[in-house]
């Protein structure tokens, strides 16, 4: 395609955004040493955690435990839609630590190693997740009813002459 003449046009539309992503704090680089909290369901003596809120300088991160059917998930969306909310909001990584906390019962935040933290939220999640399905009593390919019965050739008496 040869050049135009008269240059680029302008009144071409502008390319779109390629992508959108929203603004959220940076993540912990997992290397050396982080404050950290595991976040609780309620005061109903429950200590399996929700998850567990992590920083380390200005950055934060927020590694949730609960599925939707579980008693914490209230909990972990409140603080999803809080960090979205602090990271729009452009407040400073250890405000919000401390604004979420005050709102959430925690256990007292400590000084970690985070490779050690990362090792605990591995073995809980695999403690925590659903069984796998092994079997299934009839073939899901294309369908989900089980398929219905076929006559078996035998089931027809032989024709007689």
């Amino acid at each position: 395609m040869p050049d135009d003449p008269e240059g680029p046009r302008s009144d071409a539309p502008a390319p779109g955004p390629g992508h959108f992503a929203p603004v959220r704090y940076p993540a912990p680089d997992w290397t050396g040493r982080g404050t950290v909290t595991r976040v609780l369901p309620s005061a109903t003596g429950s200590r399996e955690p929700v998850g567990w809120l992590v920083r380390q300088g200005d950055a934060l991160a927020w590694l949730p435990l609960v599925r939707p059917e579980q008693e914490g998930y209230p909990v972990k969306r409140f603080i999803d839609d809080m960090l979205r909310s602090g990271a729009r909001q452009s407040r400073p990584a250890r405000a919000e630590w401390d604004h979420v906390l005050t709102f959430v019962l925690h256990d007292a935040p400590r000084e970690r190693e985070l490779s050690e933290v990362l090792d605990e939220v591995r073995a809980a999640r695999a403690a925590a997740a659903p069984p796998p399905i092994t079997s299934l009593p009839w073939s899901t390919r294309g369908h989900l009813a089980p398929p219905s019965p076929r006559p078996s050739p035998t089931d027809d008496p032989p024709p007689t002459a």
